[in-house]
């Protein structure tokens, strides 16, 4: 290498943004794990599905998770909803949401502890 150069990496690094918050801070971010979850209840989305264009880092409070969940069973319950889906879809993606929701209130109760 010549003064000024930079050896290149011939491997693509594949650091996690968490890598790089402190303990503390990574409590107020959303994890990994759970981002599925976030993303049904439409609290975190990436464009065209790239880690790197993501919104809504941020670990929104309970409450709103919450209200995120409540709008969303609306949206889809047989009673309320403006497009009617067979039941059985129905069912599966009102157990889907309330598995998210547990996932993520089990989350915020290990945080608290």
């Amino acid at each position: 290498l010549e003064t000024g150069d930079f050896p290149k990496n011939t491997q693509k690094q594949n650091h996690s943004k968490q890598e790089y918050f402190s303990p503390e801070e990574r409590k107020k971010i959303i994890p990994p794990e759970l981002k599925k979850e976030f993303s049904l209840l439409g609290l975190y989305s990436c464009l065209n599905g790239e880690e790197t264009n993501c919104f809504s880092e941020s670990l929104p409070p309970l409450r709103e998770i919450h209200k995120a969940y409540a709008m969303k069973l609306k949206e889809i319950h047989p009673d309320t909803a403006t497009k009617t889906k067979p039941k059985h879809e129905i069912a599966v993606q009102i157990q889907e949401l309330t598995e998210a929701f547990e996932r993520i209130k089990e989350h915020y109760k290990a945080l608290t502890n």
